[in-house]
């Protein structure tokens, strides 16, 4: 048996969980003041939010959203609406590739470390390894430029048309890539002992400093 039939696994349980842990404790559920429609409608919504955030329809609804910037000034429908929570969600949660670089950096670290413990878990369990979560074979600079390239940046020009002033978040991208390009060197003399963003930490806040 397969958890969720295997479409989107990880957000069906994140969201499943919340609601779980909602109706299991006293006072935490949040919703319990509201009716039955009420409550079926926000649950629906928040069900479609946390599901769009899955990677694997990410190029989907970046197509839509190009198309939807095409006819960005007609009236907008209940779908209409629904589709930009998606995308405002989804663009969320690539927020880390447009903060200021020391942030960005600390927080692409704790990313990545997760990705390598899990990695670790796989290897233990004999089971295949997932392409971001192999300590001693991924150069973290490396995958950061295709990340930013090919995700990060073409989701926040296409959100831009729609909301302008994210435009500085895809200039902030740019220059976090640049970052990341001038580390490609030193992270694969680094990345077979332990995570090379780490071992680069120090060197990086001290830069910040001067």
């Amino acid at each position: 048996e397969t958890a969720y039939n295997d479409v989107s696994v990880c957000e069906n349980h994140h969201v499943a969980a919340a609601f779980e842990v909602m109706k299991r404790g006293q006072g935490r559920n949040i919703f319990e003041n509201f009716n039955a429609a009420d409550l079926k409608y926000i649950r629906n919504k928040m069900t479609k939010m946390v599901i769009s955030t899955d990677m694997a329809l990410h190029f989907d609804h970046l197509e839509k959203l190009e198309e939807f910037n095409l006819e960005k000034h007609k009236v907008l429908k209940e779908n209409d609406k629904t589709f930009l929570m998606w995308m405002w969600i989804c663009t969320s949660d690539l927020t880390n590739m447009t903060k200021k670089w020391t942030e960005s950096y600390k927080w692409s670290w704790l990313v990545y470390e997760e990705f390598f413990v899990q990695g670790e878990a796989e290897k233990q369990l004999g089971i295949t390894v997932g392409d971001l979560n192999d300590r001693k074979n991924v150069n973290i600079a490396d995958k950061q430029l295709g990340f930013i390239d090919f995700i990060v940046k073409p989701t926040f020009v296409a959100f831009s048309v729609f909301l302008p002033k994210l435009s500085r978040h895809v200039e902030q991208a740019q220059r976090n890539r640049d970052k990341w390009a001038t580390m490609i060197s030193q992270c694969a003399k680094l990345k077979d002992n332990g995570n090379p963003l780490l071992k680069l930490f120090k060197q990086i806040e001290d830069e910040e400093d001067k």
